[in-house]
């Protein structure tokens, strides 16, 4: 989205929209419903001043902000809102284990997971420890966040080694086997035939998540059309064993009530019972938006989730820094 290669959302593909994937936030006020509206959610459920959650996809990077009643995702008033609050986007880890081509079963007793030390990683790791904490984890990641990976159970392997390296260094911490499921976030044609490689012969699954691969070096933008590789395509023609998996598509657009479900019953149920900490890596002010994406740009100090807090009390309350 940053670079202006989201294809999930027309809204993103020229300069002029609002980022912000997702938010937690109060009502302060309610528009009248539409006698058009498809919406299914009970809008007598809401009232100003209830303390809700949404996956916007865009706009969130703002301190107001307008969105369907369906869209919403109503939290308690007791929800630690910044140390402890699950977002929407921590449901990718949950749609990938749980509802996606290739969910965690019974026989599944280990997994590759790229780049383990960012939100969506820590996420994944994090969930598989609450769901199935038998199952063997290894993950990518810099050396310099190897502890960090462990103090998730994850066993670190070296993210600048060549990808055939890391599918190398999995067949070697397995025995020879490999893993059962690989997540793959970059997208690259390199990283899937070498997470693919990183699996069971003939029956270990990869799923991707991500197409970092095709944004130019200085994040600036996309490659020229010409030098794009196409992930979808190269995942298509390895359909049995390859799947993407979109968190929007898949899940929070395509089954908003089964999304709506596991938020509340699952994961928010498992955090207010600490059975589920989300990491929370640094708190932001919206103000520093760009340097926040020049960090996740570049994967620098990047651990667990950022959050940016547009509201001062909050900010004072946590201590937040702005370095």
């Amino acid at each position: 989205m940053r670079a202006g290669g989201y294809v999930r959302d027309l809204r993103t593909r020229n300069p002029g929209f609002t980022p912000g994937y997702d938010l937690v936030g109060v009502i302060e006020a309610l528009g009248k419903p539409s006698l058009s509206s498809t919406s299914t959610h009970p809008q007598h459920t809401f009232r100003t001043g209830d303390l809700v959650a949404s996956m916007s996809v865009i706009g969130a990077y703002a301190t107001h902000t307008t969105l369907p009643l369906d869209e919403l995702l109503p939290l308690r008033p007791s929800d630690d809102l910044v140390q402890k609050i699950l977002t929407p986007r921590s449901m990718t880890a949950y749609g990938l284990l749980a509802r996606s081509a290739f969910p965690l079963s019974a026989s599944t007793s280990s997994l590759l997971i790229g780049s383990v030390a960012g939100g969506v990683g820590t996420a994944i790791a994090q969930v598989v420890r609450l769901l199935s904490p038998h199952i063997r984890l290894l993950g990518t990641c810099s050396p310099s966040k190897f502890a960090f990976a462990r103090s998730l159970g994850v066993e670190p392997i070296d993210r600048t080694l060549p990808p055939a390296q890391i599918a190398a260094s999995v067949r070697a911490l397995t025995g020879g086997a490999g893993v059962d499921i690989a997540y793959e976030a970059t997208g690259a044609e390199a990283n899937l035939a070498a997470w693919l490689a990183a699996t069971k012969d003939g029956v270990g699954k990869v799923l991707a998540i991500g197409f970092l691969a095709n944004v130019r070096g200085d994040g600036a933008g996309m490659v020229a059309a010409g030098a794009a590789f196409d992930p979808v395509g190269f995942v298509a023609e390895r359909a049995e064993r390859m799947s993407f998996f979109s968190v929007t598509g898949d899940y929070w657009r395509g089954r908003r009530e089964v999304f709506r479900e596991d938020f509340e019953g699952v994961l928010l149920r498992a955090v207010r019972e600490g059975r589920l900490q989300p990491v929370v890596g640094k708190l932001w002010r919206l103000e520093d938006a760009v340097r926040v994406n020049e960090r996740l740009a570049s994967g620098e100090g990047v651990l667990g989730k950022m959050e940016m807090l547009v509201d001062d009390e909050l900010w004072r309350e946590f201590g937040g820094e702005t370095t």
